[in-house]
Parts: structure tokens; C-alpha cells; sequence
């Protein structure tokens, strides 16, 4: 998942949120089967003495009783203790979850672990303590964290390790938890040209020496960066990436050797794009131990992405690298909005669990822990009061039923009610997880012990000996499960002996580290996805800085290989480059005319101590799209069918132009740009405050006017939302988007919305004053992205879009280029 900006909410215990009692101590609503109950609440009541009803899962009530006043809080209780399951207790109104499950038995598997980002949640260390602790009581002993260097070394000068997060890192091995730790942008100092990634590579590996020396016995594994190819890398090209993360193994491989390092929290794209095979080129793979990545998409997906994964690692000659999922959930919209889709996402965790088992990833971090709101999008085992939901039981279960456990294959159960059936093998027997749809009953071949449903509660077999199909999910435990029932050649049974193959030798890190630097204001556009786009005949410079981490010179022989034009700088030539220090070199390239497919520029340096390499990326700027745009307007532009369509919701697919089309159509004057887009959709909803218009029925236009002289101009740019909502049209500017608190503020702009049948006109007039400029002038040029978002009254289901940079990544050079003429 993609985030530019994490909007966390964690509330205390009694802090007021709508509810009028809140629990004074959560860690309550988890217990074990047969334990006494004795929940307290705290707050304003509706009458002197609330109600309290508690309900099961599966649908048993346990009757109502009224809670006891005593000294300011109101007391539930039960002597009798409950079975195993998921329950939901209502009190005065507001829905509290409670977990009932035994700890984990034995030693926990560290196969299964949470993303928590406890450092950069508003909890105390006390409150970090107990939530560590109730983990590895329900045999979670895996955990993702995060931190900032700047919060360690805001100074070059001093180190500051009395802090939270290093308190907080002490927790760990204290409680038995491993740690996987993510190192989220650099301090301003050690990045003075480029957003987020260091350039001084000399202090960025002294820094990890120093953190792993004192870390060391906190750390099972680092993640070099999180979502690298998104905003938090700034939507750069992997080659500037790859200098940090190198000084960051050399750093660690001398001081931490025995820390795991991970490259490098990709998103869920597919790794056969133009980032992941800069990011190989660059030597990723050569400074890793694991390759970790994203996926929020269904389960049978992560098939999918782990064979792409396998392939990729392959192609480059590690294929028995390990790989670890370092963060996979479901998006709850709207805040866990029905019961309905609580559980379906329960039901998606469980199976993620299961077929990342089956594909024998290393590791999954499940996201997240607490709550968190991105927008319209809701994630967190727990609720914001900090009690259960069902989703963190349905994980619990997975925990506690696949622990060491290896996937056998697929059972065939011929039964039409269940999708899948995977048969899990371990010293405990064997378990088959039963992915069903809803219903109906299924006959086991062989002999089974028990049965148990999504939360963990035990389901009674029938009289014929049949199991019920209550759950979406089902487990059954038996001793064994005979193989002649068994299909071994899936996929995943093939994905799974992939990752038994031997992991890649750990080499020592080169201390010579390239880093090139390529003059941004000779390239016309630059992405995480597509590198850098030059015009054809335009020079353009390209430093290379050689660093040496090492307290020695370094005597060295660097080489360039390129098919572009090399018009500056020797192809071969020796160097000496100082101890802890570095050597810049100058080149000049050129994009051939005629060039239609990117082109590499390729550096390698090689010593007796070792040898690096980086590379960089350039295609022809005759792949951007440019759009040329008549004073008096030019001919309408249509936005495309399916292959300019965008699924935000699975289950809600584009139908038809019927269902949504659209084309625009641009002109100027001296004064004002006017874009009138037109949409066809079959039905408009547009129900939200202008701030979130985007959710519904919309246009969204992101438009970077000007000359920006700088990187850090070039990623600002003005975004406009307009939509027809009950109370009329409606324009949002987003200005000057580039950081975490942009400037957002409803404008009054010339607008004009109308709706005649299935038919809405937009027109929005821009004047130059608003975009920051004198006037518009024939030969100006700039960056245009539209988004026409599609809400049928159930979610924003997706949206078309003309270029790129609206819709996922807010990325003006993704944008198209409109000429005016």
C-alpha cells in the first residue's frame, strides 16, 4: 500500500470517542476459555445502570444483564467464562469485541508476525510492554517496526539514543518478540539535493555501524526503505536509492553482521517493471539477504506476485532467495461500515495466511495492529477503543492452526460449496483449510478429529458424520490426510520447492559505492517506474560520485557501457579514490535521434576489496504523450476504454461505456485556461464534503504550470476536484502538493456542472492568476493529469484517467504535456 502520510489514531483508555463508556483497561476483552469475566467501563451512561448483551459469533446469545455501578465505573460480569470464540458485547449502545483463545501452545512459529509501528503510535512504553506481551501470549512473536534517523542523528555532530525509539527497541528481546525494523528517509543534512534518500554516503554507513552496534541485540532484520518506488521514495529512479541502502549493508555487515537485510519493502506492483530491474542492476540483490514486499489485493493474487517474485529472482541468479511479505491486509471502507464486511475481510486474512504458508514465504507481517485511517480506508486488528475485532481472531486462528505446519497440496473435495481446500502437514498432525461459499455441508475421506470455524470456536459435526459449512473459513484437525487425495502439483506446491532451494551466499560488501547524479534540469521528466526521459540531440550531464567507505585508498578501474550517445567523460579509466572519502567524475550523454526504446548507461567499478556497479535508465521523450491546444480550442479527446480503466473495488468491475465514458476538450485566452470534460455514466453519487468529492462522482485535474527550477519544484503541483454534489457543483484545490500538509481549501473558480440524463458537463475555468501566472502565452507548456472517478453508490468502484500521477502516485512527472499554440 502506497502512503504518503500515516493518519494514526490511538486512543487512551477512557477517552471519549462517540461511545458513551469506554473500556478502562482493553487488555480485559482478551482472556482464555473458562475464565471468569470482569470487564469494567468507564464514562457518561445512558441511565444509571447500562445494559449489556453479549453475542457470539456464530449467532448464541448469552442474555442481557445490567452492569454494576462502583466507585465512577460500570462492572460486567460473568462467573461461568465463556468458550473459545469471537464475541461482541453491547453495552448502552456502543459494540465492543472480545477475544476468547487459549495461548499459543509451545514455542511460536515466526512465520506469522504484525506490522504494529508501535514507535510511531501515541502509545506509552508501559502500554507497548503489555501489547508485546499479549502477542507471544497468542504466539505472535514477529514484529514490524519503524523509526527515523533524523530522530537518532538530527546533528551530523551527536547521536541521541535517549529517546522512544530506543527505549522501545530494548522491549523486544525482552519479551521474546523478534524485530523487524524499517528505516524510513534520512536527516536534511545527509540529504542536501534530493528528497529522502542520503547522498552522504560516508556518514550514512558510520550511522549504521554505530546503530548496529547498539541495536544489534534488539534487530532480527532491517528493511533498507518502505515502498521505495512510491512517495516514500519520492517517486525517484531505484539508482538513487541504491547508494544509501549499499552504505547502510556495509555499515551493518561490520558492525551487526548477523542482522538480516532486507531489500527493500516493495509495493504490490509486479517486480518485471523498469524500477525492479534498475534496482537488480544496481546491485540490490547482491546487498540483501530477503526481499520483502507489499500486497493488499485477494489471497489467490499473492500466487501470482510470488511467482512474478520468483521469476524475477531467477532472471538474476538468486533463485533461492528468501522472500518475505512485509505487509498484507484487506481495506475495510468506511470504517468496518456492516458486520457483512467484517467478515469478509476476517475470511480474506485467514486465507492470505493460508496461501502465504502455501507458497513458502519466509515471513508475513500482517498490517496492522492498531487502527489506522487512510482516507476513506480503514486497517487495524483493533478497534479504536483497542478491543478485538474479528479480523484479529480470525489471524489468532491462522496462528495457532498453520504454526509449523508445511503445505502438502490440495485436497479434492469435488464439493461445489468449497473453493479451495489446502492440506497443511506438521508435527501436530494435519489441518486442511476449507475456504468455502457460505453453507452447505461437506463429507471428509478420511477421519477427522475436530472442527473449528474462522474465530477459533469448536463447530459440531453432524449425526452422518458431515461437517457444516458455517464459517467462509473452516479447519479441520485430523492425524493425517491420506496423499492419494491429494493434488502435489499446483502451484503452490511448485512455488513452495522454489523457496527450499539453497539462499544465495552472503558476499562482503563492496566499500567502493557509485553513486551517479544525473543533471535533472537536462531531463525533461523522471519516475520511479519509467527512469529518466530525455530529448533526443539534448546533452545531458551526469556526475558520478565513487565513494569509499573504507579507512583505506582504493586503487580502482571504473567502465561505462551504454547505447546512448557518450559524448563527455572516458569509457575506461583508473582511479584512486581517498580513504572515507569520495572521487567525482563528469560525463555527458545524448539520447541517439530516432531512439523508440530506453537506453542503459551502465557503470562498474571494480578493486581488490570488491566491485559495484550502477546503472540508469533513459527512454526517448517521443514516449510522453503531447497535446497541442488552439487558442480557440481543439477537438474533443476521448480517455479510453478499458486500458485507461482503474479498479478500486474488485467485486465492482467497469461494465460498459454505458457504465462510464468520458472525453475533454481544453482552449485559452490571454487571461484563463477552460477544460470542459464530459462523462456518460449511468448513474450519478456524489454524497460527500468537497474535501472528499473524490470518493464519489468526480473530476480530478492536477496541473503543474510554469518552470519549476529544482526537484523539490518539480514535485509540487495544483490539484482540483469538482464535483456535482447535492448542495451544487463544487471545486477543492489541493495547491502546491508536494509534502504531508499540503494547502486544501475549497475555491471559488468559474464552474459549471450539468446533469441531463446520464450525461454530466464539466467546465472549469482556470485564470492565470489562480495558476500562478502573468498570462497565458502561445509556446507555453505545461502538465495536465485527469481522473474521472466512478461511484455507483457502493465505493469509489475506480476511475479513468488521462496519464498518469492522479490516481495512484501523486506524481507530476507522470503527467502528459499540453503545448498551447
Amino acid at each position: 500500500m502506497i502512503r504518503s502520510t500515516f493518519i494514526v489514531l490511538i486512543l487512551a483508555a477512557g477517552f471519549q470517542l462517540g461511545a458513551a463508556l469506554l473500556p478502562v483497561d482493553p487488555n480485559a476483552f482478551f482472556t482464555v476459555p473458562g475464565k471468569p469475566l470482569r470487564l469494567k467501563f468507564k464514562g457518561s451512561a445512558g441511565n444509571a445502570a447500562p445494559q449489556a448483551g453479549l453475542t457470539a459469533f456464530s449467532g448464541q446469545k448469552y442474555g442481557t444483564v445490567r452492569l454494576v455501578p462502583l466507585g465512577g465505573e460500570f462492572v460486567f460480569e460473568r462467573k461461568e467464562g465463556l468458550p473459545a470464540s469471537y464475541y461482541t458485547l453491547t453495552v448502552d449502545g456502543a459494540k465492543f469485541g472480545l477475544l476468547v483463545q487459549e495461548a499459543y501452545p509451545g514455542e511460536p512459529d515466526f512465520f506469522f508476525g504484525i506490522d504494529c509501528f508501535f514507535s510511531w503510535n501515541e502509545i506509552t512504553h508501559s502500554e507497548m510492554y503489555e501489547a508485546l506481551k499479549l502477542l507471544r501470549r497468542y504466539g505472535v512473536a514477529a514484529v514490524r517496526d519503524r523509526f527515523e534517523w533524523s530522530a537518532i542523528q538530527k546533528d551530523p555532530r551527536v547521536y541521541l539514543f535517549r529517546n522512544r525509539y530506543d527505549e522501545n527497541r530494548r522491549l523486544y528481546p525482552r519479551t521474546g518478540v523478534r524485530l523487524l525494523d524499517v528505516h524510513h528517509g534520512a536527516p536534511d543534512w545527509a540529504h542536501p539535493n534530493l528528497p529522502r534518500f542520503p547522498e552522504q554516503l560516508q556518514a550514512a554507513s558510520v550511522f549504521w555501524m554505530t546503530l548496529g552496534a547498539n541495536w544489534s541485540s534488539c534487530w532480527n532484520a532491517v528493511e533498507t526503505w518502505n515502498e521505495p518506488e512510491g512517495g516514500f521514495g519520492a517517486n525517484l529512479p531505484a539508482d538513487q536509492m541504491m547508494p544509501g541502502a549499499k552504505a547502510m549493508r556495509y555499515g551493518l555487515y561490520h558492525a551487526a553482521p548477523a542482522v538480516k537485510l532486507g531489500a527493500a519493502g516493495f509495493t504490490s506492483i509486479a517486480p518485471s517493471g523498469n524500477y525492479h530491474r534498475t534496482a537488480a542492476k544496481n546491485g540490490l540483490l547482491d546487498n540483501a539477504d530477503f526481499v520483502s514486499f507489499h500486497t493488499y489485493g485477494d489471497a489467490e493474487s499473492l500466487i501470482t506476485l510470488t511467482r512474478q517474485y520468483r521469476e524475477w529472482l531467477a532472471a538474476n541468479g538468486k533463485s533461492g532467495m528468501p522472500l518475505r511479505l512485509t505487509e498484507v491486509s484487506r481495506v475495510a471502507w468506511d470504517n468496518f461500515r456492516t458486520g457483512e464486511e467484517s467478515l469478509k475481510i476476517a475470511a480474506e486474512l485467514a486465507m492470505q495466511a493460508a496461501v502465504g504458508r502455501a507458497v513458502g514465504l519466509e515471513q508475513l507481517y500482517f498490517f496492522a495492529y492498531y487502527e489506522l485511517k487512510e482516507g476513506n480506508k480503514t486497517f487495524g486488528f483493533l478497534a479504536p477503543d483497542r478491543t478485538p475485532r474479528l479480523s484479529f481472531a480470525a489471524f489468532l486462528q491462522s496462528v495457532r492452526r498453520l504454526g509449523h505446519t508445511r503445505y502438502a497440496g490440495k485436497l479434492r473435495t469435488g464439493n461445489r460449496m468449497i473453493r479451495s481446500a489446502r492440506v497443511y502437514t506438521g508435527d501436530r498432525g494435519c489441518v486442511t483449510v476449507l475456504e468455502t461459499a457460505g453453507g452447505g455441508t461437506f463429507a471428509p475421506p478420511y477421519p477427522v478429529c475436530r472442527v473449528e470455524g474462522l474465530d477459533g470456536r469448536v463447530i459440531a459435526g453432524n449425526a452422518d458424520g458431515s461437517v457444516p459449512l458455517l464459517d467462509p473459513v473452516v479447519y479441520l484437525l485430523s492425524d493425517t490426510v491420506p496423499e492419494e487425495l491429494l493434488d502435489t502439483g499446483t502451484p503452490e506446491n511448485r512455488l513452495a520447492a522454489l523457496a527450499g532451494l539453497p539462499a544465495p551466499d552472503r558476499t562482503p560488501p563492496s566499500p567502493l559505492v557509485l553513486f551517479p547524479h544525473p543533471d535533472f534540469q537536462a531531463i525533461s521528466r523522471y519516475s520511479s517506474a519509467g527512469g529518466y526521459t530525455i530529448a533526443a540531440g539534448t546533452p545531458v550531464p551526469v556526475g558520478l560520485d565513487i565513494w569509499n567507505l573504507s579507512a583505506e585508498a582504493q586503487e580502482a578501474e571504473l567502465s561505462v557501457d551504454t547505447g546512448l550517445m557518450l559524448v563527455a567523460g572516458e569509457a575506461a579509466q583508473s582511479v584512486i579514490v581517498p580513504p572515507c572519502g569520495k572521487k567525482r567524475l563528469d560525463f555527458t550523454v545524448m539520447m541517439p535521434e530516432g531512439a523508440a526504446a530506453p537506453l542503459d548507461l551502465d557503470f562498474t567499478v571494480e578493486s581488490a576489496a570488491g566491485t559495484d556497479r550502477a546503472s540508469l535508465a533513459f527512454r526517448p521523450l517521443g514516449a510522453v504523450q503531447r497535446l497541442e491546444v488552439p487558442r480557440g480550442g481543439m477537438a474533443q479527446v476521448g480517455f479510453g476504454g478499458l486500458e485507461n480503466w482503474q479498479i478500486r473495488i474488485k467485486d465492482q468491475p467497469w461494465n460498459s461505456r454505458a457504465d462510464l465514458d468520458a472525453a475533454f476538450r481544453l482552449s485559452y485566452t490571454d487571461e484563463a485556461l477552460t477544460l470542459t470534460v464530459e462523462v456518460e455514466d449511468d448513474r450519478h453519487f456524489c454524497s460527500f464534503p468537497p474535501a472528499e468529492m473524490w470518493k464519489g462522482d468526480s473530476v480530478q485535474i492536477g496541473l503543474q504550470a510554469g518552470k519549476p527550477k529544482s526537484l523539490a519544484e518539480r514535485a509540487k503541483f495544483t490539484e482540483y476536484t469538482i464535483g456535482l454534489t447535492p448542495e451544487g457543483g463544487k471545486a477543492w484545490r489541493t495547491g502546491s502538493r508536494s509534502g504531508n500538509n499540503p494547502e486544501q481549501n475549497l475555491r471559488d473558480v468559474p464552474l459549471q456542472i450539468v446533469r441531463r440524463g446520464t450525461l454530466t458537463r464539466y467546465t472549469l475555468t482556470l485564470t492565470a492568476h489562480e495558476l500562478g501566472l502573468r498570462a497565458f502565452r502561445p509556446g507555453d507548456s505545461m502538465r495536465l493529469a485527469l481522473v474521472v472517478n466512478d461511484n455507483d453508490g457502493a465505493g469509489r468502484k475506480g476511475y479513468l484517467h488521462w496519464a498518469d500521477g492522479i490516481g495512484v502516485n501523486k506524481n507530476p512527472e507522470e503527467f502528459n504535456t499540453i503545448v498551447l499554440k
